[in-house]
Protein backbone atom coordinates (compact mmCIF):
# COMPACT_ATOMS: atom_id res chain seq x y z
CA UNK A 1 0.00 0.00 0.00
CA UNK A 2 1.19 3.21 -0.60
CA UNK A 3 -0.25 7.06 -0.83
CA UNK A 4 -3.22 7.46 -2.57
CA UNK A 5 -4.80 10.77 -4.65
CA UNK A 6 -8.36 11.48 -3.35
CA UNK A 7 -10.67 14.64 -4.33
CA UNK A 8 -11.83 16.20 -0.86
CA UNK A 9 -16.17 16.56 -0.95
CA UNK A 10 -16.72 17.60 2.44
CA UNK A 11 -14.52 19.20 5.18
CA UNK A 12 -14.69 19.64 8.88
CA UNK A 13 -12.92 17.94 11.49
CA UNK A 14 -12.62 15.10 9.33
CA UNK A 15 -12.84 14.60 5.47
CA UNK A 16 -14.70 12.79 3.34
CA UNK A 17 -13.28 12.33 -0.36
CA UNK A 18 -13.81 10.29 -3.10
CA UNK A 19 -10.77 7.99 -5.06
CA UNK A 20 -9.19 9.85 -8.13
CA UNK A 21 -8.39 6.26 -9.88
CA UNK A 22 -11.50 4.58 -9.38
CA UNK A 23 -10.10 1.43 -11.46
CA UNK A 24 -7.87 0.36 -8.43
CA UNK A 25 -10.78 -0.60 -6.01
CA UNK A 26 -10.13 2.34 -3.33
CA UNK A 27 -13.54 2.94 -1.61
CA UNK A 28 -15.08 6.49 -0.86
CA UNK A 29 -14.09 7.79 2.46
CA UNK A 30 -17.03 9.90 4.52
CA UNK A 31 -15.22 10.63 7.61
CA UNK A 32 -11.32 10.21 7.31
CA UNK A 33 -9.26 11.59 10.34
CA UNK A 34 -6.75 13.56 9.14
CA UNK A 35 -3.13 14.05 10.22
CA UNK A 36 -1.77 17.06 12.31
CA UNK A 37 1.22 19.03 10.69
CA UNK A 38 1.95 20.69 13.95
CA UNK A 39 0.39 18.33 17.39
CA UNK A 40 -2.99 19.64 18.12
CA UNK A 41 -3.19 21.45 14.65
CA UNK A 42 -6.80 21.54 12.83
CA UNK A 43 -6.65 22.00 9.06
CA UNK A 44 -9.70 22.44 6.90
CA UNK A 45 -8.56 21.77 3.16
CA UNK A 46 -10.39 23.31 0.38
CA UNK A 47 -12.89 21.37 -1.37
CA UNK A 48 -12.31 20.07 -4.63
CA UNK A 49 -8.56 19.67 -4.23
CA UNK A 50 -6.14 16.96 -3.73
CA UNK A 51 -5.62 15.51 -0.87
CA UNK A 52 -3.18 12.08 0.21
CA UNK A 53 -4.34 9.06 1.71
CA UNK A 54 -2.57 6.40 3.54
CA UNK A 55 -3.92 3.18 5.62
CA UNK A 56 -2.33 3.00 8.52
CA UNK A 57 -0.84 -0.48 8.78
CA UNK A 58 -2.04 -1.48 5.52
CA UNK A 59 -5.78 -1.10 7.07
CA UNK A 60 -8.36 0.60 4.03
CA UNK A 61 -10.79 0.76 7.40
CA UNK A 62 -8.21 3.47 9.09
CA UNK A 63 -7.47 5.62 6.56
CA UNK A 64 -5.66 9.19 7.20
CA UNK A 65 -5.23 12.22 5.12
CA UNK A 66 -1.08 13.25 5.23
CA UNK A 67 -1.57 16.33 3.20
CA UNK A 68 -3.63 17.94 0.42
CA UNK A 69 -2.42 20.29 -2.73
CA UNK A 70 -2.98 24.19 -2.52
CA UNK A 71 -3.43 26.15 0.39
CA UNK A 72 -6.29 25.02 3.13
CA UNK A 73 -9.27 27.19 3.87
CA UNK A 74 -8.11 27.84 7.02
CA UNK A 75 -5.48 26.37 9.98
CA UNK A 76 -6.14 26.94 13.53
CA UNK A 77 -3.70 26.25 15.97
CA UNK A 78 -4.15 26.52 20.01
CA UNK A 79 -3.38 29.64 21.85
CA UNK A 80 -1.02 27.66 24.10
CA UNK A 81 1.04 26.44 21.07
CA UNK A 82 4.46 28.39 20.90
CA UNK A 83 5.17 29.36 17.22
CA UNK A 84 8.31 31.14 15.44
CA UNK A 85 7.82 32.72 12.23
CA UNK A 86 10.53 33.23 10.20
CA UNK A 87 13.41 32.80 13.19
CA UNK A 88 10.74 34.02 15.74
CA UNK A 89 12.90 37.50 16.21
CA UNK A 90 10.24 40.08 16.13
CA UNK A 91 7.30 40.06 18.20
CA UNK A 92 2.96 40.20 16.80
CA UNK A 93 0.51 42.57 17.47
CA UNK A 94 -3.23 41.94 17.93
CA UNK A 95 -6.50 44.49 16.66
CA UNK A 96 -6.62 46.90 19.39
CA UNK A 97 -3.34 46.08 21.38
CA UNK A 98 -1.73 48.95 22.68
CA UNK A 99 1.60 49.67 20.65
CA UNK A 100 4.97 52.37 21.92
CA UNK A 101 7.30 52.31 19.20
CA UNK A 102 10.45 54.19 20.12
CA UNK A 103 9.20 56.40 23.08
CA UNK A 104 7.78 58.23 20.21
CA UNK A 105 4.71 57.37 18.94
CA UNK A 106 1.67 55.93 21.14
CA UNK A 107 -1.10 54.45 20.05
CA UNK A 108 -2.93 51.60 19.57
CA UNK A 109 -3.69 48.80 16.46
CA UNK A 110 -6.55 49.73 14.34
CA UNK A 111 -6.52 47.24 11.23
CA UNK A 112 -5.21 43.97 11.26
CA UNK A 113 -4.54 41.02 8.51
CA UNK A 114 -7.31 39.39 7.67
CA UNK A 115 -5.62 35.96 6.92
CA UNK A 116 -3.94 35.77 10.59
CA UNK A 117 -5.74 35.80 13.58
CA UNK A 118 -4.75 35.88 17.32
CA UNK A 119 -6.20 35.31 20.69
Amino acid sequence: MGVYEYVIQVTGTTVSADPVDTTIGLPSMPAMAMAAGLMGETVKPTVGKICYVVFLNGDRTKPRVIGAEGDADEISIPATTFIKLAGGVLGVARNTDPILAGGMFAGTITSASTKVKAG
